[in-house]
């Protein structure tokens, strides 16, 4: 579904940047053997509640990058507080290239 679907962006749009998220809130992206498009990147979504460890998460979007040469841009933090975001911020930053 993904390529016929970015096969009809391109057909109209040739240059700007695919943000690809993947399933379960934008967690999950095992689906994806594959780099899809040569100007895209991943965009997962980071939610406190939904059980989010930083190190687990962080550390599998860093090896989706490498693994497929693609970046990762954190799409959604989805915290009420900023004592919640400061800690997943704080360590995406520092972790991911």
């Amino acid at each position: 579904m993904y390529d016929r679907i970015i096969d009809a962006v391109r057909d109209v749009d040739t240059q700007h940047l695919l943000l690809i998220e993947g399933s379960d809130f934008s967690r999950d992206f095992n689906s994806f053997s594959y780099r899809l498009d040569h100007n895209m990147a991943y965009s997962p979504h980071v939610y406190i509640w939904l059980g989010f460890n930083d190190e687990q998460w962080i550390n599998s979007f860093q090896a989706l990058s490498y693994c497929h040469d693609t970046p990762v841009v954190i799409g959604e933090f989805g915290e009420d507080k900023m004592d919640d975001i400061e800690g997943p911020v704080s360590y995406t930053h520092l972790t991911l290239p």
